[in-house]
């Protein structure tokens, strides 16, 4: 700069003041960049971890073994852009740390965890529930007995009929007539 070697510069021989603190210049800018780039790195690791934790708050470690039953995230039949659980197939192996070999309809594929979801049977829960409608329902009957039994109904007995009313004098014989008419028609009416 100025004319002068950097041995110069570096050898602290006569210098001129001004190219003097021009190099501090140049050796303070690089430090602060570097302080800079530090900082920049810590406060990106700090935002990297928080963030982290934020995307995996919901999440579940998934794990299976060798013969479970899963369901496959795939592409549907009609549109190859929307996807729907299909299966249930069988793991045959775990290759890494979230990849398992599975067992489709005559092939063997591998699929990361998050393309999986354990398949649960629902044999057992359909027996049980069956079993427990069975054992209501003989309850039910039961109490049905026993309240029967135990109380008993009021039986209706008609005891008049439509000709037991009595029609006020002051209706005309017509009158009479068509009302008897109707009565005899809705007899069966309580």
């Amino acid at each position: 700069m100025y004319g002068r070697t950097v041995r110069e510069l570096l050898t602290s021989e006569s210098v001129e003041p001004e190219v003097k603190t021009t190099y501090e210049y140049v050796v303070d800018s690089k430090e602060r960049l570097q302080d800079t780039c530090e900082l920049a790195q810590q406060e990106l690791l700090k935002s990297q971890v928080k963030q982290q934790k934020y995307y995996n708050r919901k999440t579940q470690a998934r794990s299976f073994q060798a013969e479970d039953k899963v369901l496959v995230l795939l592409p549907t039949n009609s549109n190859k852009l929307l996807l729907q659980w299909k299966g249930p197939f069988t793991v045959i192996e775990r290759v890494r740390e979230d990849d398992y070999k599975v067992q489709l309809s005559g092939k063997v594929k591998t699929y990361h965890a998050n393309m999986l979801k354990k398949y649960w049977e629902r044999e057992d829960n359909v027996q049980s529930v069956a079993t427990c409608i069975q054992e209501l329902n003989a309850v039910i009957v039961k109490a049905d007995d026993e309240v029967d039994a135990e109380i008993d109904l009021y039986k209706v007995e008609q005891k008049e009929t439509y000709r037991d009313v009595k029609i006020s004098e002051d209706l005309s014989e017509t009158q009479r007539k068509e009302l008897m008419d109707l009565l005899k028609e809705f007899q069966d009416v309580h």
